[in-house]
């Protein structure tokens, strides 16, 4: 089982280190993260899944300025930056 703080921290970091603009450069950035480096890789589906989600809320509490985009094939997720919030939990 994931910590989902540990993970919603390793995001947020990781936004506000590599600034990327798409879920893509998000996944290729957090693979290089500590805490997801620590997992077991037959644990992927859960850790994909459950980073989705993560990602999700931080998009819906305000934490990173973006969206996620419901199309056809899928969900593509746009980045801007950290809000101030997002920077907020980073330096408590």
């Amino acid at each position: 089982m994931l910590d989902y703080l540990e993970l919603y921290k390793a995001i947020l970091e990781t936004v506000n280190t590599h600034n990327p603009t798409s879920g893509d450069e998000l996944f290729e950035f957090l693979s290089g993260h500590p805490f997801i480096q620590s997992k077991n890789p037959t644990d992927n589906e859960e850790l994909v899944t459950t980073t989705l989600q993560t990602l999700d809320n931080l998009l819906a509490v305000g934490l990173i300025n973006g969206e996620a985009i419901v199309t056809i094939s899928g969900t593509m997720y746009a980045f801007k930056w950290l809000s101030s919030a997002g920077y907020a939990y980073l330096t408590n």
